[in-house]
């Protein structure tokens, strides 16, 4: 609601998120720099078009922990394209 102020020094926790890509490939993505995973494009690719950029919103669920920094972590390792356009966090806040 209006009026109550920031998140921010707050504990959180972010359980999912919904982010829109475009022409993206090879992308990791975790709740903090040591526990990346592989993104899976399946849902963005037809099984035809398996190694071709994908493009779309893709919602990742994370295995959060309750903390004040609210992170979300991305990582391109390989010589490929990663464009992000977007992204909406689900977040929880305690006190």
């Amino acid at each position: 609601p209006a009026g109550q102020g920031t998140i921010q020094g707050k504990r959180k926790r972010i359980p999912k998120a919904d982010v829109r890509f475009q022409r993206s490939r090879g992308i990791k993505i975790g709740e903090s720099s040591s526990l990346l995973r592989p993104m899976n494009h399946t849902e963005l690719d037809t099984l035809t078009l398996s190694t071709a950029l994908a493009s779309g919103d893709h919602e990742i669920v994370f295995n959060s922990t309750w903390n004040t920094a609210g992170r979300i972590f991305f990582r391109q390792h390989y010589p490929l394209p990663m464009t992000i356009l977007a992204i909406y966090p689900t977040f929880s806040v305690g006190t």
